[in-house]
């Protein structure tokens, strides 16, 4: 067996338990990651610079996204992938909001 098999072995195992409880996972991702979302949008729009947008419309897209393929059922991978992508932006935006104030 391959490092690469193997990996692809691992990876199939990860995603397939998160197939398993896919509703009880989305849900509980949905409402983390739109919760989380609103907090950092909250803080961007006190910031009164202009330019402070451009996150606020990134984590608004990332976050709509993410709850447009979990609606749609689409592939677990793709939700996970989006998933941390959306949580990772807004964390970043919303650490970045802090320390502009």
């Amino acid at each position: 067996m391959s490092a690469k098999t193997a990996v692809a072995t691992v990876d199939n195992g990860f995603y397939a338990k998160l197939e398993h409880a896919r509703f009880g996972l989305t849900t509980i991702g949905m409402t983390l990651q739109s919760c989380l979302s609103a907090v950092a949008v909250n803080y961007l729009l006190q910031l009164d610079n202009d330019r402070d947008l451009i996150p606020l419309i990134l984590i608004a897209m990332i976050t709509m996204a993410s709850n447009a393929f979990i609606i749609a059922q689409m592939s677990m991978k793709l939700i996970f992938n989006t998933f941390v992508l959306s949580i990772i932006s807004a964390t970043a935006f919303l650490i970045y909001a802090l320390l502009s104030v």
